[in-house]
């Protein structure tokens, strides 16, 4: 069983998290710059990431690899297909908006550029705590 992050130290616990799925978040960014960011940030905190370019991209890696959130850019905003895909899949997303954004919906999380750092750590903790699974 995997142990709750308050009780362990989340950095602990989500290393143990991450082990039970091959690609842990599953991060769309098309700016390079962004993207390449993130993808050290998140290391920093030893997160897998599968890092894309595109949603369908994404949306690829979770259907073959497997996730356990998606960090998905705004910007551009992926087609209304792509993105009822990716609500579809049931993984946690946070939404990177460029202005603040008050609508909170179940497993969704809005997490504005350029303000990210601790807001987006936040946003992926509460994310993952949400949908850890249990090894089997």
């Amino acid at each position: 069983m995997i142990e709750e992050p308050a009780r362990f130290g989340f950095r602990r616990w989500i290393s143990r998290v991450c082990v039970t799925a091959s690609i842990g978040i599953i991060l769309a960014v098309a700016n390079p710059e962004l993207r390449e960011s993130i993808v050290f940030m998140l290391g920093t905190e030893r997160l897998s990431v599968a890092p894309c370019d595109t949603a369908d991209g994404a949306l690829e890696v979770a259907s073959t690899s497997g996730g356990i959130c998606f960090i998905i850019d705004t910007d551009p905003m992926p087609p209304d297909e792509a993105v009822a895909r990716l609500v579809s899949t049931g993984l946690p997303l946070i939404w990177l908006v460029n202005r603040e954004h008050s609508q909170s919906l179940e497993k969704q999380h809005f997490v504005e550029k350029p303000k990210l750092g601790e807001r987006l750590m936040a946003a992926v903790r509460d994310a993952i705590g949400c949908n850890a699974k249990q090894p089997t």
